[in-house]
């Protein structure tokens, strides 16, 4: 593989490997190891993503709050994507959801 003697080429070259390697697992459902390889090379935001387009929230939520902290931005992000899976579930969680709506301060849609 490729991305095994890309750090012998150099940094720049080896993280645009995991980079490209973490879309391919990515592409291919390995949801994981795609977030694996971008914590390796620090790409936080990315990993982030991933998990949400997969609908792994709870997941996204730890990611971010032990990465990023308890105040970024994004952490009310990710809880308003949780609160909408919730509720589009089947069956509906609508009292869960309400909870992380109100813990996102969007009490507008607690209701």
């Amino acid at each position: 593989s490729l991305i095994a003697i890309a750090p012998a080429v150099g940094y720049d070259v080896w993280k645009k490997m995991s980079l490209l390697y973490a879309e391919q697992l990515c592409d291919s459902k390995d949801v994981h190891g795609a977030v694996t390889q971008y914590l390796a090379v620090d790409a936080i935001d990315e990993a982030i993503q991933v998990y949400l387009k997969h609908q792994l929230c709870v997941d996204a939520l730890i990611l971010a709050y032990t990465r990023l902290g308890p105040d970024d931005e994004i952490i009310n992000q990710i809880l308003f994507e949780y609160a909408k899976v919730l509720t589009n579930r089947v069956p509906s969680l609508h009292a869960l959801a309400s909870l992380v709506y109100c813990a996102c301060e969007r009490y507008d849609r607690a209701a």
